[in-house]
């Protein structure tokens, strides 16, 4: 799954005089209404994870250090496991008989060709991960990255790459409203856009889940002084909270303080977002300097470095949902991405057909329990939040584009 940012892209707006504009005063005020809410669905997407590896593996605690040689083990078993299905798979297609010598001949090619390009990437998992090797990385050719993380320091000058005013070009064709029904078809390409779109996907590689592990570890310190979910719901087993959180699964902060419950919720809250926002800061400083705001939203069921936030302009009309893909470095997505399978999504969602199996998986888990939050619905939540925010002190009939 490769990085991507997702948005509408529509022409340039016509100016309309009476349309009705918020002030800076309700810009401020909507941005601080959205921000709460948004991590508010923060703090219940972690809530959500630690409760899930509480369950999954009986230890409330996680280890967030994993050392590079177990890491490399790991990777290893992966390895094989690949090697395994999708040999096995060649061995069974060889004899079938609705197949060519040529059909035979290209699905044997194919086997052996993405099973030496997989070794190599094996060889390249193991040399960036090596604590002694980054270090060297670092101290040598990374010196004059500016403090980009590994990935963005290959190439230094990607955020340096975009001006002021293609920023705002891009704000503005981005909140640009919809083409009348005939047009809609239509397809436009604006390098400004792309420009923007480009750091945003690239800006998600910036973050850091170290912290996001420490964070979901100290609401576990808080789930492991109970043996059940909550104070309030004592007589409730750990994983039947469901029920009783019930009718409004996407209202933010409602798991999080259902889970914890007791009189430090705000307490707990802060701290946990504090461990969290010390590995947001180049992205902070990016979206500043270009007027926008980010938060992030989902872990998307994993401890991972998969994970997916939200960007917007507070004084604009348009949402970015912006995925973190493929870490170069994870052995275990890449094999993900090697061995693609599809599932049918339209029973999660209407309208969608055959999907890769793997970005299924992470967006709607098969696996969970009914108190656990599926990362679609924070998503959608959270768009949802950030359109109310942004159409609060404009006119009724304002459309936000995503």
């Amino acid at each position: 799954m490769s990085s991507t940012a997702s948005s509408s892209h529509v022409p340039p707006p016509k100016s309309s005089p009476s349309s009705k504009q918020p002030t800076d005063d309700q810009i401020q005020e909507s941005t601080h209404l959205i921000r709460t809410r948004l991590r508010e669905l923060r703090l219940d997407d972690m809530a959500s994870l630690a409760q899930q590896q509480q369950l999954e593996f009986g230890n409330p605690i996680i280890d967030e250090q994993v050392s590079w040689v177990r890491l490399s083990i790991t990777n290893l078993f992966h390895f094989f496991g690949y090697l395994t299905a999708t040999w096995g798979s060649i061995i069974v297609n060889i004899f079938n008989t609705n197949l060519d010598i040529g059909d035979r001949f290209s699905t044997f090619t194919f086997a052996a060709g993405a099973s030496v390009i997989l070794l190599v990437i094996y060889l390249w998992c193991l040399i960036s991960t090596n604590p002694v090797l980054v270090w060297l990385y670092r101290l040598t050719v990374g010196r004059g990255s500016g403090g980009l993380g590994l990935v963005n320091s290959m190439n230094p000058n990607l955020f340096k790459n975009m001006t002021q005013a293609q920023a705002e070009a891009a704000k503005e064709k981005l909140s640009a409203p919809p083409k009348d029904d005939a047009d809609f078809h239509s397809r436009e390409f604006s390098l400004d856009i792309a420009k923007m779109l480009l750091q945003i996907s690239s800006l998600m590689y910036e973050r850091d889940n170290k912290d996001t592990v420490k964070a979901v570890k100290q609401i576990q310190s808080q789930l492991a002084q109970a043996d059940r979910v909550t104070r309030g719901l004592a007589s409730i087993p750990l994983g039947l909270a469901g029920s009783v959180i019930g009718d409004r699964p996407d209202r933010p902060g409602r798991l999080f303080s259902s889970l914890l419950g007791g009189k430090n919720i705000s307490s707990i809250a802060d701290q946990v977002l504090s461990i969290e926002h010390k590995s947001r800061d180049a992205i902070d400083l990016w979206a500043d300097k270009y007027g926008m705001c980010f938060e992030p939203i989902s872990e998307l069921a994993s401890l991972s470095q998969a994970y997916v936030s939200v960007f917007w302009d507070p004084t604009s009309t348009w949402i970015a949902v912006a995925f973190k893909g493929t870490d170069p470095r994870s052995f275990e997505e890449w094999t993900t991405d090697f061995t693609a399978t599809f599932a049918n999504a339209q029973e999660d969602i209407t309208g969608f057909n055959m999907v890769h199996r793997g970005f299924k998986e992470r967006m709607f888990p098969s696996a969970h329990i009914s108190s656990q939050r599926k990362p679609w619905t924070s998503i959608s939540a959270a768009v949802k939040v950030v359109a109310e925010g942004l159409t609060k002190y404009r006119d009724p009939d304002t459309k936000i584009n995503v």
